[in-house]
């Protein structure tokens, strides 16, 4: 169907069905599934902690945590927290 001279996505791609892979990964979610294994966290709880971090700099905290010799997530955690300016 035409109105006013646009087409719909039906007319355009029909009825087609898209296969999506469910085994499709990235580096970001590999390292929310590491991190949220060690720690004992949802991977939904992880992602928002990790909001507007970099992938480069999940790395480099992924490296200092394995590099610490206490608990892995009091290293992982006290990464994230806030500094205070007062």
């Amino acid at each position: 169907m035409n109105v006013d001279g646009f087409q719909s996505a039906q007319d355009l791609f029909g009825n087609r069905r898209f296969a999506v892979s469910s085994s499709k990964k990235t580096e970001r979610g590999e390292l929310l599934k590491y991190f949220a294994q060690k720690t004992g966290k949802s991977i939904g709880y992880i992602a928002f902690r990790l909001t507007k971090i970099p992938t480069a700099d999940l790395y480099f905290i992924q490296k200092r945590c394995d590099e610490y010799d206490g608990p892995w997530s009091k290293a992982f955690f006290g990464m994230l927290k806030a500094k205070n300016d007062s």
